[in-house]
């Protein structure tokens, strides 16, 4: 829901895709973040002039969440089970759904994505468990 002009966390949905089925994420999804990356090319000609260009080169980000349940947790460790029994994992795909203020919907899609758990979390006594699934993708396409 927007406030006003502004866009807030609660705008933005996620759906996770992954060769295997849709990865649940707990109701309980704290943060989504995505940063673009991109390739310096920087030149200097002779006559001193300089010259740049950003040539995109994929996307990285994290999911944050709260632990309510093993779900995450099992699906990366059957992730790393997999790969340590030469099992290929494959790509995942992120969809990500924004309401915007004045009422549209924009949507982009994020391809060949490795997912990654950066987080397991730090259990502590009478404290929530935060746990940060990590991501890098090829592209992200609007839709």
């Amino acid at each position: 829901m927007a406030i006003g002009p502004f866009n807030t966390g609660r705008d933005v949905v996620l759906d996770v895709t992954t060769p295997t089925g849709p990865l649940r994420l707990p109701t309980t999804t704290t943060s989504w973040e995505a940063k673009p990356k991109y390739k310096e090319i920087e030149s200097v000609s002779i006559s001193g002039e300089n010259n740049h260009a950003s040539i995109p080169i994929g996307w990285t980000g994290t999911i944050g969440l709260d632990r309510t349940d093993n779900s995450v947790d099992a699906f990366f460790a059957t992730l790393e089970a997999n790969y340590y029994a030469g099992i290929n994992i494959g790509y995942a795909t992120i969809t990500e759904t924004i309401s915007e203020g004045n009422g549209s919907v924009s949507q982009y899609r994020y391809t060949k994505v490795s997912l990654r758990l950066e987080e397991h979390g730090k259990f502590v006594g009478d404290d929530r468990v935060q746990v940060t699934i990590g991501f890098s993708a090829s592209r992200r396409v609007p839709l």
